[in-house]
């Protein structure tokens, strides 16, 4: 966050002591940093409420997928026997 403050001081500096040949680098340098600045502090605000906005559906998803699989999973565990009147698999099995 400081960046811009040196480079503004090295701007004074530079009027200072009369070095009009540096200002230009240290302007464009001071408008460089600013706007990276400005930049990083825009995106990190916004990224916060994006992130808890990422991490409550994630949460609503995950609790969904238990939900489904639990569901599910009761409804196989309890599922109708096959052809040879057991319960067991059959042979084709897919890995």
């Amino acid at each position: 966050y400081g960046t811009p403050f040196v480079w503004a001081a090295l701007f004074i500096v530079g009027f200072l002591k009369f070095n009009f040949g540096w200002l230009i680098t240290v302007a464009m340098a001071i408008a460089l940093s600013g706007a990276n600045l400005y930049g990083y502090w825009k995106c990190s605000s916004d990224q916060k409420a994006k992130f808890q906005q990422m991490m409550q559906q994630g949460a609503q998803m995950g609790a969904m997928h238990a939900l489904r699989s639990g569901l599910f999973g009761m409804m196989a565990s309890a599922g109708a026997p096959n052809a040879s009147g057991g319960s067991q698999p059959s042979a084709a099995t897919y890995v």
